[in-house]
């Protein structure tokens, strides 16, 4: 009967052993499927509201039009 007791004990040991194992497991694929979604839902967040950043610039303090030299010469030939 002690044989029977032992082999039982030896086979619940193994389950347990093998029970907190597949948990182990079970834990770090479900850690990497979080970590995975968060990416997924960041990405999706940047996609659907872009964040838009304007820049000021500077006007120039100078016309951007330059005056052609005919121009000139005519505006002051008609006055």
């Amino acid at each position: 009967m002690s044989s029977v007791h032992g082999f039982r004990e030896f086979v619940s040991e193994r389950l347990n052993s093998a029970a907190e194992e597949i948990f182990r497991v079970f834990e770090q694929t479900f850690v990497e499927y979080e970590k995975e979604i968060v990416r997924q839902r960041r990405l999706l967040d940047i996609v659907w509201k872009p964040e838009v950043k304007l820049h000021r610039t500077e006007l120039p303090l100078q016309p951007c039009i330059s005056i052609h030299p005919l121009w000139t010469f005519l505006h002051f030939v008609m006055v």
